[in-house]
């Protein structure tokens, strides 16, 4: 069985509340827990569509698109 590899992934950094320059990317205070650090619900659908973004253009990620 082959399997694909994949070597990378969306940009999930982002210096809190200030927008990336690049593309206007933030966290807000309620995409985290009271932990500070595990994601909530709008927390986890941000990093879904950020990578969701990157699978759709990526290049190397035809076996996602099915194409």
């Amino acid at each position: 069985m082959k399997s694909p590899l994949l070597l990378c992934g969306a940009y999930l950094w982002a210096d809190g509340a200030t927008p990336r320059k690049a593309d206007g990317f933030l966290y807000q205070k309620d995409d985290f827990g009271g932990d500070g650090t595990h994601p909530t619900s709008a927390g986890q659908e941000k990093f879904a569509g950020l990578l969701l973004k990157f699978l759709k253009g990526e290049a190397t990620a035809k076996w996602f698109r099915k194409e």
